[in-house]
């Protein structure tokens, strides 16, 4: 099993089109956990500007990619309340 954090924060080749070169990136580690048989966890984050309620994979920056390409997204949502705070796991997407 393999964690990746901060996708966003790879070197790429075209910084104009991030969203390009995250889609190269995301088929390359799917190419590589079946080639080897491994669980690759990516750890995304969300674009600012984000919606209300249940995440959605939309919310990805730069990544319409990772919603295409993964099999399985679980989305994290943090209730801030001070007396009681709760995270939530979503699961968004199960291939």
């Amino acid at each position: 099993m393999f964690a990746i954090d901060h996708l966003h924060y790879f070197e790429f080749d075209d910084a104009n089109r991030l969203d390009l070169q995250i889609k190269n990136v995301m088929h390359r580690l799917n190419e590589i956990a079946r080639k080897r048989n491994v669980s690759i966890f990516l750890i995304a984050h969300y674009k600012n500007t984000t919606g209300i309620g249940t995440p959605k994979p939309s919310w990805f920056r730069d990544a319409a990619a990772i919603k295409q390409v993964a099999n399985v997204i679980i989305q994290i949502q943090r209730d801030e309340d001070e007396d009681s705070p709760t995270t939530y796991f979503h699961i968004t997407k199960m291939r």
